[in-house]
C-alpha cells in the first residue's frame, strides 16, 4: 500500500516539493519501531542497543536533511500531514503543540 503515488521524478518544483515531504514522512515513521526496538533491549550498553541507537540518530539527520532540502526550495516541511496519514492506526496517537497547555503531551 503506498500512502502517496509519487512521479518517477521531479520534473517540476512542486513535484520536488512532494517528494521531499514523503522522504521526511519515511524518515519519521521508521524512528518508532527502531526505538521500540532500542526500548526493549535491558542492556542499554550492549552491541544491539548501540547499533540500534546509531540507526535512530541517522534517521533523525535524514529527516533534518529532508527539512533542509525542502526550505532551500521555498517548501514547508509538514510533519502534521505525515501525522494525518497515520490518524487511522490500531492506537490512538495524539500530537501536541506548543501552544497547547502542556507541551509535552505523550500518549
Amino acid at each position: 500500500m503506498y500512502l502517496l503515488k509519487l512521479p518517477e521524478k521531479a520534473e517540476t518544483l512542486d513535484d520536488l516539493k512532494l517528494m521531499l515531504q514523503q522522504a521526511l514522512g519515511l524518515e519519521l515513521t521508521v524512528i518508532a519501531p527502531y526505538l521500540t526496538a532500542l526500548y526493549t533491549i535491558k542492556d542499554p550498553a550492549s552491541p544491539a542497543a548501540t547499533i540500534i541507537q546509531s540507526i535512530v540518530v541517522e534517521e533523525m539527520l535524514h529527516m533534518a536533511m529532508d527539512f533542509n532540502l525542502i526550505n532551500a526550495i521555498g517548501g514547508k516541511g509538514d510533519l502534521v500531514d505525515v501525522a494525518e496519514k497515520f490518524k487511522n492506526l490500531p492506537i490512538q496517537v495524539r500530537w501536541s503543540t506548543p501552544s497547547s497547555k502542556s507541551s509535552r503531551q505523550y500518549y
